[in-house]
């Protein structure tokens, strides 16, 4: 079952401006794009900590899913997982 997953409205406008930038060249491309990394995101559900603590911003961590880079924060409190960002690494 795991943490609940909770997207930011910015990782939602990213994870739209991704989505259709790869629409714009290829409609099925930007679909599995999409499934792929809202698969990365629901495979920390379980594994919360699996992505690397940023040195920079404490309580806060990333995933890698090249090109991309997640970035989530683990809320024990409320036992939720919220993503905060999705990312070209190249913008980082």
């Amino acid at each position: 079952m795991g943490f609940p997953i909770v997207f930011t409205h910015m990782a939602l406008d990213d994870l739209e401006r991704i989505v259709r930038k790869v629409a714009q060249v290829d409609t099925l491309a930007a679909l599995g794009l999409g499934g792929h990394l809202t698969d990365a995101v629901d495979s920390l559900r379980d594994q919360p900590y699996w992505g690397s603590a940023l040195v920079k911003r404490p309580g806060v961590r990333k995933l890698l899913c090249p090109p991309y880079l997640i970035v989530y924060r683990v809320n024990e409190k409320s036992e939720t997982l919220e993503i905060l960002r999705i990312l070209d690494e190249a913008r980082e």
